[in-house]
């Protein structure tokens, strides 16, 4: 009876409709889908064409197809490629032959036959939506380019997050993440511009890279059980001004890029900061972990809203241009566990009024202070190098060792 109605639904569309598609041949004859240019809002995707059977849908093949609302696939496709029903506005149904061996489909939305991996959550499907427990795995761009979704609970069975997932979600105000998740890909949620929190659940490890790029976050805190965080992460987010960020760190990029009036709490545990800060004009002021032993090179590079900063006592290094060109600096103190500064550590600081060094500093990179701006005060133990020496006699202002 199925079989029966889908070939009186095949036979009723238009000669000019079942044309509509182009096809690449396969060894074996089977063909699959490369091109489409109809313009059907109903569009029942034929098993064969001249004999020929139908197996696979290429990469971006209905991509922006503003025009459907509704699509079957039939038992005869085995593969689906990447991007197939993206960005499609008024697509609200994607519905598969029950008989297909590989794909599957509730309540509208794309999965594989099992329904652990979901695909394609159609475009033009809006409000709420609650992620089945079968879930184990939300694809790569699965929501991506939906104006009408606005919140989403992911339950523990869902391990991983692929990349783009909920990229360009603007209407999505709430999602709530399943304590299953271990990963979360690159830009899932960048340029969901409403989406102001978000709970990072206990068992992520790795945040990909501009993960919340461009969205609407008035805050965060990344807990201590993540290690690794990409670059770009929250940069041009306009509305975040506070940031905790968990020891379990080991490894961040450069992820505040273009971010506004912000502040930034290192927990303790972290020892080493590396590219974290590079080029956040907003960066207004840093909280350092007395377990912090080294401030790597360029770790703050162009933060010129930064007007003091306090190393702690267990900092025994900071790197080459560490500071350079944060011209909002006036007043640097650092402490006598610190050894050796870096250099150009603090070079076109042009604010800079006041340095006070510990007794233990051994050694000062060239140019670490070089400014056109003369400094106002300058402590500085008798100095114990000649690296230190030199580093004195390239600065352009006077001073008086004590």
């Amino acid at each position: 009876m199925r079989i029966f109605k889908l070939l009186l639904l095949l036979l009723a569309l238009p000669v000019a409709a079942q044309a509509q598609f182009t096809y690449t041949t396969n060894a074996d004859g089977s063909l699959n889908i490369s091109g489409y240019t109809g313009s059907d809002s109903v569009l029942v995707i034929p098993d064969s064409t001249n004999g020929s059977p139908i197996i696979s849908i290429g990469n971006s093949v209905f991509y922006g197809d503003t025009n459907l609302t509704s699509v079957w696939i039939p038992y005869s496709i085995t593969n689906i490629g990447s991007s197939v029903f993206q960005n499609c506005s008024s697509l609200t149904n994607i519905a598969v032959d029950p008989s297909n061996p590989n794909y599957s489909s509730l309540n509208g939305v794309l999965f594989d036959s099992s329904q652990y991996n979901l695909i394609q959550f159609p475009c033009g499907l809006g409000g709420g939506y609650v992620v089945p427990n079968s879930v184990t795995n939300i694809g790569a761009n699965a929501f991506a380019g939906n104006f009408n979704l606005t919140s989403v609970t992911v339950p523990d069975t869902v391990a991983g997050l692929g990349i783009q997932a909920f990229y360009i979600c603007p209407a999505l105000t709430n999602i709530a993440l399943g304590n299953g998740i271990t990963s979360i890909g690159n830009s899932t949620f960048a340029y969901c511009t409403n989406l102001t929190g978000i709970t990072i659940p206990i068992n992520v490890t790795t945040i990909g890279s501009s993960v919340f790029a461009y969205s609407g976050l008035t805050s965060m805190t990344i807990p201590n059980n993540v290690t690794n965080i990409g670059s770009l992460v929250f940069t041009k987010c306009p509305n975040l001004t506070n940031v905790i960020i968990g020891n379990g760190v080991i490894s961040m990029g450069s992820c505040f890029q273009t971010c506004s009036n912000l502040s930034v709490t290192v927990s303790n545990g972290i020892t080493n900061i590396g590219l974290w800060f590079t080029g956040c004009p907003g960066l207004v002021g840093i909280t350092l972990p007395n377990t912090l032993t080294s401030i790597g090179a360029n770790a703050f590079q162009n933060c010129p809203a930064l007007s003091n900063i306090t190393i702690p006592n267990s900092v025994t290094n900071v790197g080459q241009s560490a500071f350079i060109s944060c011209t909002g600096l006036t007043n640097a103190t650092i402490l006598d566990s610190v050894t050796a500064i870096g250099f150009q550590a603090f070079r076109n600081c042009s604010k800079l009024a006041s340095i006070n060094f510990g007794n233990d500093i051994t050694g000062i990179g060239d140019y670490a202070f070089y400014t056109d701006i003369k400094l106002k005060s300058l402590t500085i133990p008798m100095c114990k190098s000649a690296t230190a020496l030199w580093a004195l006699e390239v600065m352009r202002f006077t001073v008086a060792q004590t």
